[in-house]
C-alpha cells in the first residue's frame, strides 16, 4: 500500500524545492493537500511522481512542477480573491484554497461535479466550483486579484482578461503549433488601455502540454445548482474585503 504523506513530502523535497520553489504558503499547501484524492481512484498510486496525470479527454492534472512554478509566478497572497480557469477534479483549487482568501474555480461537465464532491468531502469551504464553458470564467464573482488557467490556450480570451482587476496577476500556459508551452506571468493592464496582458514574463517549464483542452466556449451557467449567484463563501470573503476597503 502506497503511503501517501510519504509521497507528498517527497513530491515536494524532490520536485517542488529542486525548481527553484521556496515560497512558505506554497510548499506548506502542497504538503498538506491529498493530491492522491484529486486523480481518478485507478491512478491515485502515481499521483505523486514527476509527471501528469490524465484525467480524459485530453485533460490532465499538471505535474507538480509545473504547477509549483505557476503558483510561484502568481505570489498568491491571503487576501486575493483568485480564479481558477480548469481545474480538473479540483487538486488546484484546494491547494489555492490553502493560500487565497478565496477560490472560483472553472470547470465543465462531470469534471465539475466531482471537483465540487471531492472539495466539499475535504471541507474546503473558501472554495466555489461553477460549471461551465472554461473561457466564460466567472464574471459575477469578479473582479478577481489573480487568475490561473490549468490548460494550454494559444491566446487569453478576453473575457477572462476582463474579470481581472487592473493590475492583478494571470499565470497560464500559452502553447505553440508544436504542443510546447511557455507559462507567462502577466499583469491586467487598466480597463481603459487597448489590449491584453501586459508586462508577460516566459517561464519554460511546460514541455508535453500537446493536448490540453483549449479555451473556446461562450456561454456560461450559473454558479450554484439552484442558479443563485454568489451565496456560498465567496460571498462571505467578499463582504469580508468590503469591510476592510470600506466599500459598499
Amino acid at each position: 500500500m502506497t503511503d501517501f504523506a510519504a509521497a507528498r513530502e517527497a513530491m515536494v523535497d524532490r520536485q517542488v524545492r529542486t525548481a527553484d520553489v521556496t515560497l512558505y504558503p506554497i510548499i506548506a499547501a502542497m504538503l498538506v493537500v491529498p493530491r492522491e484524492d484529486y486523480v481518478p481512484e485507478a491512478l491515485a498510486p502515481v499521483a505523486y511522481l514527476g509527471e501528469h496525470v490524465p484525467l480524459g479527454g485530453g485533460r490532465v492534472v499538471l505535474d507538480p512542477r509545473v504547477f509549483a512554478k505557476l503558483l510561484d509566478a502568481l505570489n498568491v497572497g491571503p487576501e486575493d480573491l483568485v480564479l481558477d480557469v480548469g481545474c480538473g477534479l479540483g487538486y488546484s483549487t484546494a491547494v489555492l484554497a490553502e493560500m487565497a482568501e478565496a477560490v472560483v474555480a472553472v470547470e465543465e461537465g462531470e469534471l465539475a461535479a466531482e471537483a465540487e464532491r471531492t472539495l466539499a468531502a475535504h471541507s474546503v469551504d473558501t472554495a466555489i466550483v461553477k460549471a461551465g464553458p472554461l473561457a466564460t470564467g466567472a464574471p459575477e464573482h469578479g473582479p478577481f486579484d489573480a487568475l490561473i488557467l490549468e490548460g494550454g490556450i494559444e491566446a487569453l480570451p478576453a473575457a477572462l482578461l476582463d474579470q481581472v482587476k487592473p493590475g492583478g496577476r494571470v499565470a497560464a500556459i500559452f502553447v505553440d503549433g508544436g504542443g510546447g508551452g511557455q507559462a507567462r506571468l502577466g499583469c491586467a493592464p487598466p480597463r481603459a488601455s487597448p489590449g491584453g496582458v501586459s508586462s508577460m514574463q516566459r517561464r519554460r517549464c511546460c514541455r508535453g502540454s500537446r493536448g490540453r483542452k483549449r479555451l473556446n466556449s461562450e456561454d456560461g451557467r450559473p454558479i450554484n445548482p439552484d442558479g443563485s449567484p454568489g451565496n456560498g463563501p465567496l460571498a462571505r470573503a467578499g463582504a469580508q474585503r468590503s469591510r476592510r476597503t470600506g466599500s459598499a
